[in-house]
């Protein structure tokens, strides 16, 4: 309830806010941007959630928390909220449901994007922006961090098929790719479809491109392993735009307090001071019957992992 009430605080106040925000972003995003922001991708069920929650546990660095969500129409106000109440205080959040977590301060993945960017599809082409929204976005976040002075970090998995879009906003953005074995990645779609009773033929979670394509399979368990190869694919295009250096891609398997101490450093940031661990539990196990576990695996082998030569459009 407490919860509900600010959200509604946020929403009609927000014409109100909108006058206390528009000169301070103003003037926090006349100067160049300090620090370059980090988007963490990767097709869904990879892990990217509790990456996202370990790194802004332990690293001093800005990021939506669940909070800031409220304040969606108002972000560089719901920052200043975020800031007054919790300080540099780590969220100590290491549970979630599909990606979403419990808490004021725990880590939201953004929905203030949405205001710029289509929420009914993934995949967007440059010429489908706007100068105006991309100018607005890269406004916005430039006055966020200059204003605090610290890099920021996002993870909201539609920027896995939306790379050009970063890289024409954010040039100097970094990227961090997280990878799983796709037979758990698949093993984990499947069952997050189950749970959510998404209809067999419809694509969950993050479309690729090529999602029509894929909404016509007759297999749901081929057009999972399809969905996560044509995002892989996608991404492996498109991180030719970005500098190598730019670029750290991480094992899901690999995840421990060695990978986040490496992470802080292409991040460029501090740690949190007395900030507690975070338990990371690796769950590569099988959770399906013999037969559709075996299906998922005979899926994968079929594809190319290593090139993405295969074309759908021609299955």
């Amino acid at each position: 309830m407490g919860e509900f009430i600010i959200r509604r605080l946020f929403k009609y106040s927000s014409w109100l806010l909108n006058l206390i925000e528009r000169p301070l972003i103003k003037r926090y995003s006349a100067n160049k941007m300090r620090h370059a922001p980090t988007f963490i991708i990767g097709p869904p069920r990879t892990g990217s959630t509790i990456l996202y929650q370990a790194l802004t546990q332990k690293l001093d660095v800005l990021y939506i928390d669940n909070l800031i969500n409220m304040a969606r129409n108002n972000p560089y106000i719901g920052f200043w909220f975020s800031q007054k109440i919790f300080g540099n205080k780590s969220h100590n959040s290491s549970s979630s449901n599909h990606g979403n977590t419990k808490g004021l301060h725990a880590p939201n993945e953004g929905l203030f994007w949405y205001k710029w960017l289509p929420r009914d599809r993934h995949y967007i082409e440059l010429d489908e922006m706007n100068t105006q929204s991309i100018g607005q976005i890269k406004e916005l976040l430039q006055a966020i961090t200059n204003r605090y002075d610290k890099p920021i970090l996002f993870k909201n998995l539609s920027f896995s098929v939306r790379l050009p879009f970063v890289k024409t906003t954010f040039p100097e953005a970094k990227i961090i790719y997280i990878k799983r074995n796709p037979l758990y990645v698949a093993q984990s779609i499947l069952l997050g479809k189950r749970k959510s009773n998404t209809p067999a033929n419809e694509v969950w979670s993050i479309k690729p491109k090529e999602h029509a394509l894929l909404a016509q399979m007759d297999d749901e368990l081929e057009q999972i392993v399809w969905q996560i190869y044509l995002i892989e694919k996608q991404i492996h295009k498109d991180l030719r735009l970005f500098e190598e250096q730019q670029v750290n891609v991480i094992d899901y398997e690999a995840l421990n307090e060695t990978i986040i101490e490496h992470l802080s450093k292409h991040i460029d940031c501090t740690k949190r001071a007395f900030a507690d661990s975070i338990e990371i539990n690796i769950s590569n196990n099988q959770r399906l019957d013999d037969a559709t576990f075996v299906k998922i695996k005979n899926y994968i082998e079929q594809l190319d992992w290593e090139n993405h030569t295969s074309n759908l459009s021609m299955q």
